[in-house]
């Protein structure tokens, strides 16, 4: 599918094939620590992202959450047809419904620039009291929100706050618990 954007066509099969390209070298080089554990893929949209990492790092224990039913329908649909074993909801990401300390790794990509400063703080909050003892919140957005994300992230009790190239456009935001 090509998209006319001035004076330019981009070719947004093409973008998305990167997309999940740099999504499975970033899993590969950057979160081997998530190899066998539970990670929750917050704000998952169609699941793509998930089902990337899940290429990577079959073992994992994989939830994908989404305030879009329709988005959540489509990974569904998806799940059923590659039985990867990633179970899907409706939910939203500022009021989890996970028990405190549920999860080793909590993945919030391409959302928070999305949404008010306000939700970008509860999101991060949440995420937070999800994740278990010595686990990692992995946010993935532009380069323009680095210091709000870090800032959010310490707020809510993350340390060891790196930033990593993810691709082009955007940086992956990764904070201990």
């Amino acid at each position: 599918m090509q998209v006319n954007s001035g004076d330019h066509i981009r070719d947004i099969r093409k973008e998305r094939i990167a997309y999940l390209k740099s999504v499975r070298n970033f899993a590969k080089e950057k979160m081997p620590y998530i190899s066998n554990l539970k990670v929750l893929d917050a704000g998952c949209g169609n699941g793509a992202f998930l089902r990337a990492i899940k290429s990577v790092y079959p073992a994992i224990a994989a939830v994908g959450i989404d305030k879009d039913g329709s988005s959540i329908k489509e990974a569904l649909y998806k799940e059923r047809k590659k039985h990867l074993g990633i179970n899907y909801a409706v939910c939203q990401i500022e009021k989890l419904p996970f028990k405190a300390a549920s999860f080793d790794a909590v993945i919030i990509a391409l959302v928070l620039h999305e949404v008010s400063p306000a939700s970008r703080a509860q999101m991060i909050t949440e995420a937070s009291r999800v994740l278990k003892k010595r686990g990692r919140l992995i946010v993935v957005d532009g380069v323009n929100e680095a210091k709000e994300i870090r800032r959010l992230m310490a707020s809510s009790g993350l340390g060891s706050i790196t930033a990593e190239a993810f691709n082009e456009y955007d940086n992956a935001y990764i904070g201990s618990k």
